[in-house]
């Protein structure tokens, strides 16, 4: 998540955390928020219906967004992070798949291109530590979308 890095440990966690939660995933126009918590999967069941549209497309049961651009969190320029993504594409071009983003306006404006990986949540966590990443969002045709955190 691009912006200024905060010291590291729980502060840092915590901000990582308020990032994910700012974030609109979005593949094919259609767009998934992060289902947030528990007491909170009541107000998501309304956009259910959208992870499920992407699925049907991927014809998958479950996947995964999945980045390649600024590792572990720190940011790097977009020449770099362009590069990082191709070889993420090489890495799924067996796997169903489409091209997505990432954006969130709080706590400040950002956006990062990501991939809508059609593949079980296992094969899209080692491809997401492959390419050092700190999570991964799942939607599966049951259930809410769920940030998986990998560090």
């Amino acid at each position: 998540m691009p912006g200024s890095t905060p010291p590291p440990g729980p502060a840092r966690r915590a901000h990582l955390r308020r990032a994910w939660r700012a974030t609109l995933f979005e593949a094919d126009g259609i767009v998934v928020p992060l289902a947030r918590g528990a007491r909170q999967v009541g107000a998501w069941r309304g956009r259910h219906g959208a992870a499920r549209a992407l699925l049907v497309l991927l014809r998958v049961a479950e996947a995964a967004f999945v980045g390649a651009w600024n590792p572990h969190s720190r940011r790097r320029p977009r020449g770099w992070n362009q590069r990082r993504l191709d070889r993420l594409r090489a890495a799924t071009r067996r796997l169903p798949r489409r091209e997505g983003m990432g954006r969130a306006c709080r706590p400040r404006p950002w956006g990062e291109e990501h991939l809508l990986v059609g593949a079980p949540a296992a094969r899209c966590v080692v491809l997401a530590r492959r390419f050092r990443q700190d999570a991964i969002l799942v939607i599966r045709r049951v259930g809410p979308p769920r940030l998986l955190v990998l560090r």
